[in-house]
């Protein structure tokens, strides 16, 4: 399972991913506009661990910023 859990919305059902989080995606994912709104993703708080969640404007994905990767869940995937 490489560290993961399983369940539903898993990285073991395949609903999830894990990306490095180089400066290209962080430019990406934490891009905002002059008046400081992000562009490509929303802000929607945190996990229970305190890991913050972004929510993809187009796709509805769910980006959680970890330490060394985002962590990528399919709609409505936020743990």
């Amino acid at each position: 399972t490489g560290g993961h859990v399983d369940g539903s919305c898993s990285h073991i059902t395949g609903d999830k991913v894990d990306i490095l989080n180089t400066a290209s995606v962080n430019n990406y994912i934490l891009a905002k506009d002059s008046g400081g709104e992000y562009v490509n993703f929303t802000s929607i708080g945190s996990r229970n661990d305190g890991t913050a969640l972004y929510k993809n404007k187009t796709t509805g994905v769910t980006y959680a910023n970890e330490s060394s990767h985002w962590d990528i869940g399919g709609v409505g995937c936020t743990k």
